[in-house]
């Protein structure tokens, strides 16, 4: 993204009922923080997205095949259930890019501890809204912990 690019961090009304207070305060103080001036935190309904309409997942990495062992503790998810989710959920997997893979994060360190903090293993999906509704809405999987919106 360029000097002039914007960035729409969403956090679907799904998720909301299963945050606590403090997480959805503060994701949505990051907007207002002079540093992401480019980022505007949007709440609402995937249901709002039209059938055919395009977003970006981007979320920490934990290892493959560890399901949602670490999305409370380290703040982690395996991007396979990452997947498993969106296309359960009525999605479609457009593309998955690796412009955010660090092989250097050995995924067993929260994304907070400073040492890695800024560095660590992304899975990016760029995913698109089925024509055709699914009736399984999302679970508490944290597919949709930093989604971001085109």
């Amino acid at each position: 993204m360029g000097p002039t690019g914007h960035v729409y961090a969403f956090i679907p009304a799904e998720q909301i009922a299963n945050c606590a207070s403090s997480e959805i305060a503060g994701a949505q103080a990051l907007g207002r923080e002079p540093r992401y001036a480019n980022v505007s935190v949007l709440t609402g309904s995937l249901a709002e997205l039209r059938p055919g309409g395009n977003f970006l997942v981007i979320d920490h990495v934990a290892d493959i095949g560890s399901g949602l062992r670490d999305t409370e503790t380290l703040h982690r998810i395996d991007p396979e259930r990452m997947k498993q989710e969106i296309e359960a959920a009525g999605f479609i997997l457009e593309a998955q890019s690796d412009v955010l893979r660090n092989a250097d994060d050995d995924h067993r360190r929260s994304v907070f501890d400073t040492s890695i903090r800024g560095m660590t293993d992304h899975g990016c999906f760029q995913i698109q809204k089925a024509l055709v509704k699914s009736s399984r809405p999302l679970t508490r999987s944290r597919v949709h912990r930093h989604d971001h919106m085109r």
